[in-house]
């Protein structure tokens, strides 16, 4: 099932996916240290675990309704497809765990401040294949946002870097 590292980081998977670097070299770690199933798709359980606390303090944060709160929280602990690859070795359990981190990173983003905000977005970067295209976005709305604030764009790119 696990082939070397660098045939993983550079081709597909034997299901002919791919996956992030993150999630490869988290998976050989698991395969180092126990070739057993329950080893292997720790991870994944981990970060369906992580997917519902983070949309669980999103939703006690940032929803006002209770229902919506109830509702955005269900949907996320009860998805078939989420439980799923929570208990499969796949990459996609994963993927919903990073982009529910980085939803809840520009709800808190003026919490986060900037340091916190691009450990954040690299390690997204690192996790998750989508979030090549997710990162530079919020970065572009977080831009857009800075310079309506400030009234310039110049003060904005000075303070975002």
């Amino acid at each position: 099932m696990v082939r070397s590292a660098g045939d993983s980081l550079t081709s597909a998977s034997p299901a002919g996916q791919m996956a992030s670097p993150g999630f490869w070299v988290v998976e050989h770690g698991a395969a180092a240290v126990s070739d057993s199933v329950p080893a292997l798709r720790l991870f994944s359980f981990l970060a369906g675990v992580v997917l519902v606390l983070a949309g669980l303090v999103y939703a006690r944060r940032h929803l006002q309704y209770w229902a919506a709160k109830l509702a955005f929280v269900g949907v996320l602990a009860f998805s078939p497809s989420l439980i799923r690859y929570s208990a499969e070795l796949k990459q996609y359990g994963v993927e919903a765990t990073v982009v529910m981190l980085l939803l809840l990173a520009v709800a808190e983003r003026r919490r986060l401040g900037r340091t916190r905000l691009t450990i954040i977005a690299l390690g997204a970067l690192v996790f998750s294949i989508p979030a090549l295209v997710l990162v530079p976005l919020l970065g572009l709305g977080w831009f857009a946002e800075e310079t309506r604030r400030r009234r310039s764009p110049g003060a904005a790119a000075r303070y975002l870097l």
